[in-house]
């Protein structure tokens, strides 16, 4: 699969957890079962990028400040995350923390898509990305089996 395509799977797949989440009510089973399921796709998809995607560009000058802040982004929501899964998933100001770790997303997947994507297809040729994505595909299949 084309690796922006793929990329782009996932922050769709963010987008619409974040959206049954905030369907959701209270403590439920539900809601519980679906914000493990974010947590697991967000960080899945932070490691892949961090250990294939990431590097690559991060060799090309053009790109380090921009990989430098998405690595920070991934640092910050993986922080997120967990002070989320500790949290009183009941209360109050763990929606608006849930809200506040969404808007994070939403400007990090903007971000990504329209100045990290151009600019990987500028400096990347097609092997290059069809490499990276078999080795994210490859990483996904595998957590899954692990799983």
């Amino acid at each position: 699969m084309d690796l922006f395509q793929l990329i782009r799977q996932d922050h769709q797949k963010a987008k619409r957890l974040f959206e049954r989440l905030a369907e959701s009510s209270g403590g439920t089973q539900s809601r519980l079962r679906l914000f493990a399921e974010l947590k697991h796709e967000l960080e899945l998809h932070a490691e892949v990028e961090e250990k294939y995607f990431y590097p690559v560009l991060h060799s090309h000058d053009e790109a380090k400040d921009l990989i430098e802040e998405a690595l920070d982004e991934h640092g910050d929501l993986k922080e997120a995350l967990e002070a989320l899964d500790r949290a009183d998933k009941e209360s109050d100001s763990w929606t608006d923390q849930l809200d506040e770790l969404h808007e994070d997303v939403e400007h990090h997947v903007e971000e990504e898509e329209t100045e990290i994507f151009p600019l990987a297809q500028k400096l990347l040729d097609p092997p290059q990305l069809n490499t990276i994505s078999g080795e994210i595909e490859k990483a996904k299949a595998a957590h899954k089996v692990a799983k």
